[in-house]
């Protein structure tokens, strides 16, 4: 009798301390979601690439419909490198957002349809926009660019297909060095 209530108890006890346990990454190639910690629920997040914890990079993949939503710079000590395809996308409460200074590719359609999107500050580390990322922000006038003009004509954009900003508001990206002018889908060059 005393074995079986012992049994019990350690498995009881067993199945209550899997059941608390958060998800931690693993280190194999697929793109595992990751359950996030209570603090950080204004993103879900997704993991890009192979390594040990701590060493692999991470994707943001959705975003909650706010103004000035977090982006996180890290998430279980590995660098967030990549807004994910359409992880904002029709998001009409985001009013102004600042991406992390680690990011470096924005996806495609990841903020199209913010349409009420009035700020947006991107950092110089940022090497690829994708296609129709800023598609339809329409209240988007200007986007800041931490850095220089030849540093923003260096990002990689789509030249065919969908551009990166059609339908959209915009006037100029202002850098460090001076502005580059655009008009709505239209760039008018340095």
């Amino acid at each position: 009798m005393k074995k079986s209530v012992f049994f019990s108890a350690m498995v009881l006890l067993f199945l209550c301390s899997c059941s608390s346990k958060q998800s931690e990454p693993t280190n194999n190639n697929q793109q595992i979601t990751q359950t996030q910690p209570q603090k950080q629920e204004e993103y879900d997040v997704s993991c890009k690439s192979q390594g040990e914890v701590g060493s692999l990079t991470y994707i943001v993949t959705s975003v909650k419909d706010k103004d000035n939503p977090t982006i996180p710079k890290t998430y279980y000590g590995g660098a967030v490198v990549e807004i994910g395809n359409q992880a904002c996308q029709y998001k009409t409460n985001i009013k102004t957002i600042v991406i992390p200074d680690n990011i470096t590719v924005i996806g495609s359609y990841a903020f199209t349809g913010c349409r009420y999107m009035t700020s947006i500050t991107l950092p110089k580390t940022l090497k690829k926009l994708g296609e129709g990322a800023f598609n339809s922000c329409s209240s988007l006038k200007t986007i800041v660019f931490e850095g220089t003009k030849s540093q923003w004509e260096a990002i990689v954009k789509p030249l065919d297909g969908y551009p990166w900003h059609t339908s959209s508001g915009l006037q100029k990206v202002q850098c460090s060095d001076g502005d580059i002018a655009y008009d709505g889908g239209v760039h008018f060059g340095n």
